[in-house]
């Protein structure tokens, strides 16, 4: 039997996305959070999911393209310590560069003692990032496994390991032509992309200190990204669709493997879909895009399904973080 752990990620930054997180982790429907720490106030949203279950592992959703930087990160930042947009992030001339890293080492601590702090054990259980910007750029992952692994206990970061790893490659070259479109990559960069894209699993398995990570890492139920507003009845009709991949695709796990489901969700009462939209206007959140709001909301719908349908059983097939 495979072992899972449901996380919601986007948690601290919208009241809407927090309230939906809230609830399936009040109700057992996930067992894992990773939040931003970049956003005033989201220490207060961690203490109310915590207070809902003490018991769900909180982690660090890593960002340097979104939102605020914490520290002076120069080279990742405009417009003040306003992160660029992901593909707009501009790598300076290789003499620059360890000035570059150091400063991506300096924000990913902020952002994980910031967390570290509001946590009752002062442990955050795993790691996570934005639109996976560290995972690009081989000497960006470095810094990141060398962050994860200088801590203790050890904090382990989302799997390098992708399913379905169609929708993952497609994802990659986007970023890549993104970065090659608007020209601030050199060319050679633009293809570094796409070859560590294929190499970072043997890599992160040959280091010298590998990372701590699940076998895998699943996002079968992700979209559809709307490009029209969903009807109450189709959300319905996607959450059972949803369900099934889901329930389907952990079926096909080996025993023992380990497999971070990833979901983006929210608060799921339709009548406030327009509400909830018109709420973030404002929001510099690159990446949580106000179209999905409804297919979010079918995303909480499918674990609600999923949890009525009791004889599934995955549900008790949740692992622990720590026990990686």
């Amino acid at each position: 039997m495979a072992k899972l752990i449901f996380t919601a990620d986007d948690f601290g930054v919208v009241p809407a996305i927090d309230k939906g997180i809230v609830y399936a982790a009040a109700h057992g429907l996930i067992n894992s959070v990773a939040t931003f720490t970049n956003r005033d106030g989201f220490e207060n949203s961690v203490e109310k999911l915590l207070a809902a279950n003490p018991n769900i592992e909180v982690g660090t959703h890593l960002t340097i393209c979104s939102g605020h930087a914490l520290t002076d990160a120069t080279f990742f930042t405009s417009d003040g310590k306003k992160f660029k947009k992901p593909g707009n992030i501009k790598r300076p001339i290789h003499s620059q560069r360890p000035q570059e890293l150091a400063q991506l080492e300096t924000e990913i601590r902020a952002q994980i003692d910031r967390l570290a702090a509001v946590l009752q054990d002062q442990t955050v259980k795993h790691l996570s990032v934005h639109f996976n910007s560290l995972y690009f750029v081989k000497d960006y992952f470095d810094v990141l496994v060398r962050v994860a692994n200088s801590y203790n206990p050890v904090i382990p970061i989302r799997s390098v390991h992708a399913k379905p790893g169609v929708k993952h490659d497609l994802f990659v070259g986007q970023m890549a032509f993104q970065i090659a479109f608007k020209n601030l990559f050199r060319q050679k960069d633009v293809e570094h992309i796409d070859e560590f894209a294929e190499e970072i699993g043997t890599y992160a398995t040959q280091m010298a200190n590998p990372p701590t990570m699940p076998d895998l890492f699943h996002s079968v139920h992700y979209g559809p990204l709307g490009l029209i507003k969903l009807t109450e009845k189709r959300i319905r009709k996607l959450a059972k669709k949803k369900r099934m991949k889901l329930y389907k695709t952990s079926q096909k796990l080996q025993a023992n493997e380990v497999c971070e489901y990833v979901f983006h969700l929210i608060d799921d009462n339709y009548n406030l879909l327009d509400g909830y939209r018109g709420s973030v206007d404002y929001l510099d959140y690159h990446g949580i895009n106000t179209n999905y709001f409804d297919s979010r909301m079918a995303e909480l719908k499918s674990l609600k399904l999923l949890k009525e349908q009791g004889d599934l059983g995955l549900f008790n097939q949740f692992t622990s973080w720590t026990q990686l």
